[in-house]
């Protein structure tokens, strides 16, 4: 009878390898496809500062043949500042996601990332920036009132929230809500 119990254990027994440690295998892998991401915005970034450089020399150029003259090259100057700006945090991100997926790298402390929600606290400040530079371009260059009016409004409500957003989680990760990074994960 002993014998008889004994074969249904063996039957049912578990094999070698549990299928939760193959996907757990799996997923652990997966965070090297962050890695190409990371190169990917390294990339891009390299792109934007190509584009700024290409408009900052039009922009002097423009300089140069009497556009000093009028307040329109402003906007073609803010231009430049404004992609110069989107390039300086997509490489931060680039920087961030490579140390909290694959491991720390030689950059300033400044520039050290420590948690998902400092990468996207810097994209929602970027985005701010960024409205707040098209909303000049667009006064300087709209010559009617009405027009420059909606979009001051869109712009502040865009940007309200934005803040309004960033302000919760701070007071969440102050009350201890927000306090596990990648990590500590």
């Amino acid at each position: 009878m002993e014998a008889n119990m004994s074969a249904p254990e063996s039957r049912t027994s578990a094999p070698a390898e549990p299928v939760a440690g193959q996907m757990g295998y799996l997923l652990e892998r997966l965070r090297f496809v962050v890695a190409a991401a990371s190169l990917l915005l390294a990339l891009t970034t390299v792109a934007t500062l190509a584009w700024a450089f290409a408009l900052a020399f039009e922009f002097a150029r423009e300089l140069l043949d009497g556009g000093w003259r009028s307040s329109l090259l402003v906007a073609n100057l803010l231009e430049v500042i404004d992609l110069v700006l989107i390039a300086t945090v997509q490489i931060l991100v680039a920087y961030g996601l490579w140390e909290l997926f694959i491991g720390p790298l030689a950059v300033p402390e400044w520039a050290r990332v420590k948690s998902l929600e400092q990468l996207k606290s810097s994209m929602s400040e970027l985005i701010v920036l960024v409205i707040a530079i098209k909303f000049v371009e667009k006064l300087v260059q709209t010559p009617r009132a009405l027009d420059v009016l909606y979009s001051a409004i869109g712009v502040s409500v865009v940007g309200l929230m934005l803040v309004a957003l960033g302000l919760g989680k701070v007071a969440k990760a102050k009350s201890g809500g927000l306090s596990r990074s990648v990590s500590q994960e």
